[in-house]
């Protein structure tokens, strides 16, 4: 049992030897998986990837999309379901069931920020 290193909640989490408290993991995760994506250049790109980062990466850009529409996180979230269907039929499953939910239509809001 200790304090978050980060927000200096109590905690009763460590992660490997640092004490965080779950947000402040989640916070850092997030933080850590785009700045890894700032090195995507290709779909291939993410043969080097853990799957649950992908993942993680989709969900973070389909909510920043839901907010605010940007042809950044088209851009993301369409590397990502491309690999998704390569790769892992299950999670390729959930991004499309993900969008359905959302109202949002990858192909066609792709086409729009690339017409733009």
């Amino acid at each position: 049992m200790a304090w978050c290193e980060d927000c200096g909640e109590y905690t009763h989490t460590c992660y490997g030897d640092v004490h965080l408290c779950e947000k402040c993991y989640d916070k850092r995760k997030q933080e850590r998986i785009i700045e890894q994506s700032k090195d995507l250049k290709e779909t291939s790109d993410f043969a080097q990837w853990d799957s649950g980062d992908m993942s993680e990466l989709f969900w973070i850009h389909l909510g920043r999309y839901v907010k605010e529409p940007n042809a950044e996180s088209i851009k993301y979230m369409t590397m990502a379901f491309y690999w998704a269907c390569h790769d892992n039929h299950g999670i390729a499953n959930s991004f499309s069931n993900a969008l359905k939910w959302a109202g949002i239509d990858l192909f066609a809001e792709r086409a729009k920020w690339i017409n733009k």
